[in-house]
């Protein structure tokens, strides 16, 4: 019974691995597009990466309000760190 319960989490985690290396693929492909797309004006494709950055953005009274989808949400807390360090030296 153990052996089984331990092959069935092994089969989990091998799939959990690859759905991480999509993702990965899928965001460094963004990345390598959007500032291409950007420069082009493609407005459909620059709010479909919008859509894949942030999550529920909100325009009211002309202010745009958003949190970041994950793993965005990870490097703005790293770069929030890093303008916070870098002002105290």
């Amino acid at each position: 019974m153990e052996i089984s319960s331990l092959k069935t989490k092994l089969e989990a985690h091998k799939t959990a691995d690859l759905k991480y290396m999509d993702k990965g693929c899928e965001l460094l492909e963004l990345a390598h597009q959007a500032y291409l797309l950007a420069q082009k004006g493609d407005y459909k494709n620059n709010s479909n990466i919008l859509f894949k950055v942030l999550d529920t953005p909100t325009l009211k009274e002309g202010k745009l309000s958003y949190t970041y989808t994950k793993p965005f949400n990870l490097f703005a807390e790293g770069l929030k760190c890093t303008v916070d360090l870098g002002s105290q030296l």
